[in-house]
């Protein structure tokens, strides 16, 4: 009760003359901003789909400033927000109101919105795209069906090894949408999977399998990539430099050596 006291206290300051024009989550994000003795005690709410999935501790400043900008992103019908950081135990049920949900320290946060994130790849991607004839009205519908197949699923919580690979692929991979988009009146994405790669004990790699299906024959097309999700930041375990992603994807056989396509 104290802390809503003095939020309201201090919300006249923030805000002034501009209450009227500004929504409810940019008023709390302004109040925030200009209290740091309250957005250090207010339990931030990751939410997937309706349901609350984390609560987020931010592990410094500068990411609790993004987090208070995705606050206000999420309240457009397209935001999203994109956290990464380390699981923890559940949270005390007085900790956040009586919310029981597990407890991430969060090291950093994206918020974007789908024109945001289209366009980003539509650049990534113009030369290909160029080369490989794709409309942009097809890569436009085909990538953004990707992904809220991938994203929108309530099992995807992002806490397990094939869900961090998927949603590390939808952020930092535009290999995976150009391969969509190039097929479409060809061939149809059947199914997306994702196994462990097997006999590799130091590393946690995961294959991302894309099924496509002839239109005219029903012949299946299979093509993955590797992600290692061994520690906190995901990454292509076929970018050899660190620095240039491969664009395509491989095809995929069935009985692969681990690491070695066959």
């Amino acid at each position: 009760m104290g802390i809503e006291r003095e939020f309201r206290q201090r919300e006249l300051e923030a805000i002034g003359s501009k209450e009227d024009a500004i929504s409810r989550r940019e008023r709390v994000r302004l109040v925030l901003a200009a209290n740091p003795h309250l957005a250090q005690r207010v339990c931030y709410v990751l939410h997937v789909g309706a349901l609350p999935a984390y609560v987020l501790v931010p592990t410094g400043s500068q990411v609790r400033d993004h987090m208070l900008d995705g606050l206000v992103r999420s309240e457009r019908g397209e935001g999203w927000c994109l956290v990464i950081g380390r699981l923890g135990p559940v949270c005390r049920p007085d900790m956040c109101g009586g919310l029981l949900a597990p407890i991430v320290a969060c090291d950093q946060i994206y918020s974007f919105d789908q024109d945001e994130w289209r366009s980003a790849l539509h650049a990534r991607l113009s030369p290909a795209l160029t080369a490989r004839k794709v409309k942009a009205e097809t890569f436009a519908t085909t990538s953004r069906d990707l992904f809220d197949r991938i994203s929108t699923s309530l099992e995807n919580l992002g806490a397990t090894d094939e869900h961090r690979a998927l949603n590390y692929l939808l952020m930092q991979h535009p290999g995976i949408f150009l391969s969509a988009a190039e097929r479409v009146g060809k061939q149809v994405l059947d199914r997306v999977e994702t196994r462990h790669v097997q006999g590799l004990a130091s590393r946690r790699l995961i294959n991302v399998i894309l099924t496509f299906l002839d239109l005219a024959t029903g012949v299946p097309e299979r093509l993955f990539c590797r992600v290692d999700v061994t520690e906190e930041w995901p990454f292509l375990a076929d970018d050899m430099d660190g620095r240039t992603s491969p664009l395509g994807l491989l095809p995929y056989v069935e009985g692969n050596f681990p690491g070695i396509p066959l």
